[in-house]
């Protein structure tokens, strides 16, 4: 029982606080809470590539449950070419991260796991190209329902298996068809499978081929590593150290695990991966780059990343758009013109044919008629055919 210190009964029952007190400190709370953050990932790997354990060291996102991958690997279905499927995940990392985030997951399930892959990078883009559509016809609105549903992912972790060849020509296709609508940082897994000399060669053979491509990634600058982590979090046998900048790192070198494990002094849930020889804890520093990856993703990048969508990515896409809306436009002028010329020419033709119908012969004058006539229905077609591409393009823009 508590004990209150006092005399009298106003010690024992204190004043309540007035209703005006209590709504200012309510109101000064809400204004001094942090907005929370909002990133979109988008994920992409084929099957085995580490991604599912990824994701659920990165924000406890669940692995797949038994019935999916039942129905995911039946052999009784092998022979069937599975259609790509769009999985999309909301999730609040304000407890997980102990920061205020919002993350979006868009997860292309059935990515690579075909013989045939030849629609994958197509399809992606399309949805990516969608996502800009359905944000700029919300720009476009005249009247707004409050703040724009930003659907545009503002990073693709792109998963590669660890096997001294790097890219293949199906990574290669597709990095090359999404790397102006999204931003691509590339993670190579099951690092601990290889030695050092076998990782660092893996990088160089990931990097070489990116350039030889031509293939553009996410440019972290000259950000350092020491502009991600402060002092008290790395340690003097860590990895990389504070002054080293974050490219070198690219692909990110990352281990993970579904063991999980709580620390006994600092309570933090870790993730474990156990070996013969011993145990190696995922989110140390100097075990693996998820925790760097982790940290950048989460920390100090985030607005980073969404400011390069909104102000490179979306507004080159947005600038090509309105010109070429504006060149539909001229060339829509242009063919009205033409057909308006074309049909006085008719009409010039046809009082021409009464006031010289004795100097021209008829069959010459239907001739004539004809291949006016001709054109002009050529030119409606013409019209009547850009009028439905325009159609079918906003209808496609409204696909989610």
């Amino acid at each position: 029982m508590t004990t209150i210190h006092g005399v009298g009964s106003a010690a024992r029952f204190p004043r309540p606080i007035s209703t005006h007190t209590i709504d200012a400190i309510q109101l000064r709370q809400k204004k001094n809470a942090k907005k929370p953050e909002h990133l979109c990932l988008l994920i992409l790997g084929e099957r085995g590539s580490g991604r599912s354990t990824f994701l659920a060291n990165l924000c406890n996102y669940p692995d797949y449950t038994q019935s999916q991958a039942v129905e995911v690997c039946d052999p009784r279905r092998s022979h069937i070419a599975q259609k790509l499927k769009i999985i999309k995940k909301h999730l609040d990392l304000s407890s997980h991260i102990n920061a205020p985030m919002i993350l979006d997951l868009v997860i292309i399930e059935g990515f690579g796991d075909n013989f045939d892959n030849s629609g994958t990078s197509a399809t992606i883009s399309a949805y990516l190209n969608t996502q800009f559509e359905n944000y700029l016809a919300e720009e476009e609105k005249i009247h707004r329902t409050g703040i724009i549903e930003d659907t545009r992912p503002h990073a693709c972790l792109y998963f590669i298996k660890p096997n001294m060849r790097g890219l293949n020509d199906f990574d290669i296709e597709v990095l090359k068809k999404i790397q102006k609508q999204v931003n691509i940082i590339p993670i190579l897994t099951k690092a601990d499978i290889l030695s050092q000399p076998e990782l660092v060669s893996n990088k160089e053979i990931i990097k070489r081929q990116l350039r030889d491509n031509n293939i553009e990634i996410y440019d972290f600058g000259n950000d350092r590593i020491g502009d991600v982590f402060s002092c008290n979090d790395m340690h003097p046998f860590d990895k990389y150290t504070r002054s080293q900048n974050i490219n070198e790192m690219v692909p990110f070198a990352t281990t993970c695990s579904k063991l999980k494990y709580v620390h006994p002094w600092t309570a933090e849930t870790l993730h474990i991966r156990k070996y013969s020889w011993g145990e190696l804890i995922v989110e140390d520093f100097s075990n693996s780059e998820f925790a760097y990856l982790k940290g950048i993703l989460f920390g100090s990048h985030v607005q980073e990343l969404r400011n390069f969508t909104q102000n490179v990515l979306y507004e080159t896409f947005r600038a090509r758009k309105l010109l070429e809306r504006r060149s539909a436009i001229v060339e829509s002028n242009s063919i009205q013109q033409d057909i308006h010329h074309s049909m006085h020419r008719i009409v010039g033709l046809h009082f021409k044919q009464s006031d010289n119908s004795s100097k021209l012969s008829p069959n010459k004058l239907i001739d004539e008629k004809d291949q006016l006539l001709l054109d002009y229905e050529r030119k409606l077609r013409d019209l009547e055919t850009r009028l439905n591409s325009e159609q079918s393009k906003s209808t496609m823009s409204s696909i989610p």
